[in-house]
């Protein structure tokens, strides 16, 4: 149960050191720009880096998420979640400070099918 006086960080709380951070919010805005771009694709998740990090949720407009998802994991070895509950139609993608931004844009290529 959240506190009645709950708000929503303006700022991420520090649940990692500052460069992993700083690192997870690139790569975020990295792939959200590439996205954003293309009609494609719909994010599900908050941009806001209060509500959201290196969890991405996105949509492949137009095809389900189950065959995005096993097409990710056969086709590319992209291993992802997908949610289909409340009309969400996404695959979660965890970006982590490992990945380039190659990774990233390979990603996206994978994503476009």
């Amino acid at each position: 149960m959240w506190p009645t006086n709950f708000v929503p960080h303006a700022q991420p709380p520090q649940l990692a050191p500052p460069i992993h951070q700083k690192r997870i919010f690139e790569l975020k805005h990295y792939f959200r720009d590439l996205l954003a771009k293309d009609d494609r694709f719909a994010l599900k998740t908050p941009a806001t880096d209060g509500l959201s990090a290196g969890i991405q949720t996105v949509e492949v407009v137009g095809q389900e998420v189950i065959d995005v998802k096993n097409r990710l994991s056969d086709d590319h070895g992209i291993d992802c979640r997908p949610m289909t509950k409340f009309g969400i139609n996404g695959v979660r993608i965890s970006l982590a400070i490992y990945c380039t931004k190659g990774d990233v844009e390979g990603l996206v290529e994978a994503l476009s099918g």
